[in-house]
């Protein structure tokens, strides 16, 4: 079970199918999976295949999913979730580089042991309103009471600034850049720092 948290203006808890339609109207859209970093979900049965995935997991004890919901609308906003490095998911996350994820020069930079990276997503319509600020920091507050410590937070982009806001306003350091291999072949690295479109993997311990 993913155990429940709670704010002065939301609940964290376990995800259930009620939260289908505003889960799809997150994962469908490109620009919120553009930022998450995540693959487009564009069907029903998708959606329902990524829930049983999230439960399966839990299960597994390699993740916690929280559904973010308004106490006062009972509104479904988004999710937030913690993945353990020491599982596969490690190998999906870094599947963009290649085999240079098992390098000890590149390896050496995580806790393949005891690290968990925290992600999360908003519906569009409730973007800037403090909503992730404050589900976040319910989140570590889970994770100082759990010992759960290292957290990372990869970031594709420097220009995505209300998820580095949230960050840093969390504490997080700055830990590791990072560039994607598909921008970096078409634009070059000099172009990329020009635009600011480097990535960051930030670090967070108790």
């Amino acid at each position: 079970m993913t155990p429940k948290l709670s704010t002065e203006k939301l609940i964290l808890r376990e995800i259930k199918v009620n939260d289908l339609f505003g889960i799809h109207e997150i994962m469908s859209d490109d620009e919120t999976m553009k930022l998450f970093g995540g693959q487009v979900l564009t069907n029903d049965l998708e959606i329902k295949d990524f829930i049983q995935i999230v439960k399966s997991e839990r299960e597994d004890g390699i993740s916690y999913f929280w559904s973010i919901i308004l106490i006062e609308e009972k509104e479904f906003v988004g999710f937030i979730r913690l993945k353990s490095y020491n599982s596969k998911y490690y190998d999906s996350a870094f599947s963009s580089i290649g085999t240079h994820r098992f390098d000890n020069e590149f390896v050496k930079y995580f806790d393949r042991t005891n690290g968990w990276e925290i992600d999360y997503a908003i519906s569009k319509g409730q973007r800037n309103k403090g909503i992730m600020r404050e589900a976040v920091g319910a989140v570590l507050e889970f994770c100082t009471s759990e010992n759960i410590s290292p957290l990372y937070a990869r970031v594709n982009s420097m220009t995505n600034s209300a998820t580095v806001k949230i960050l840093r306003y969390h504490n997080f350091e700055d830990h590791l850049p990072q560039v994607d291999p598909i921008l970096l072949q078409k634009y070059g690295a000099k172009k990329i720092i020009e635009k600011n479109e480097m990535g960051m993997i930030f670090k967070w311990i108790i």
